[in-house]
């Protein structure tokens, strides 16, 4: 309805192209997207959220060439740096995704999704105690990220010296914030109940 009345409006093809993008529709992002960036070919946030479309598209090439663009530009944002560096994470650039992701957390300390963001990265490299710290890091910031619990059940093997059923369970007893929390948390209380052979306690939560 707003572009119907302002249809030059860069700020409202931006606008609608993340709304598509997180609604699958990754084709309609990646052209409203690109609309918005001829206007202001220097806005990081849309040529990092282009790249993450063009990703969800399988075209490496064309993300690289506007993450090498964004990389470019003043590093100021800490919500664009961490989208940066989830591209250059999908880009399998340790280094630069590493640098971004520090960045990122020097500029805003206190967000729990770089945190997260940076858990993943560091799964996806191979370093798990680093990846298990930023999990953890997350949690302290925001016990409810669901994401985080089943990202640390993943990192390894859980046995009864060293798991996180009592946590999980008490997530799941209080009421999770969306269904799709319910299930993040269902299972990785299943996992971790799975990898110490509870087939029962296992069984009942990957019901859950």
């Amino acid at each position: 309805t707003f572009l119907a009345r302002e249809p030059e409006s860069g700020p409202g093809m931006f606008r609608l192209s993340l709304v598509h993008a997180r609604r699958g529709r990754f084709l309609a992002a990646i052209e409203l997207g690109a609309q918005a960036l001829s206007q202001a070919p220097d806005q990081v946030e849309v040529l990092t959220h282009l790249a993450r479309c063009h990703l969800a598209c399988g075209q490496p090439e064309a993300a690289r060439t506007l993450a090498t663009r964004a990389l470019a530009l003043p590093r100021e944002n800490p919500v664009a740096l961490d989208s940066l560096g989830v591209v250059m994470t999908r880009l399998d650039e340790q280094a630069l995704a590493m640098e971004l992701f520090d960045q990122a957390i020097a500029l805003d300390p206190n967000q729990p999704s770089i945190y997260f963001n940076r858990g993943l990265a560091l799964k996806q490299f191979g370093l798990v105690e680093g990846a298990e710290r930023d999990f953890e890091s997350c949690l302290d910031l925001n016990p409810a990220h669901a994401k985080a619990h089943w990202g640390l059940a993943t990192l390894r093997t859980q046995d009864l010296a060293s798991n996180h059923l009592a946590r999980l369970k008490a997530r799941l007893e209080s009421r999770p914030d969306s269904a799709a929390d319910e299930e993040y948390l269902a299972l990785a209380l299943f996992k971790e109940l799975d990898d110490m052979a509870d087939l029962e306690g296992a069984g009942q939560a990957l019901d859950r």
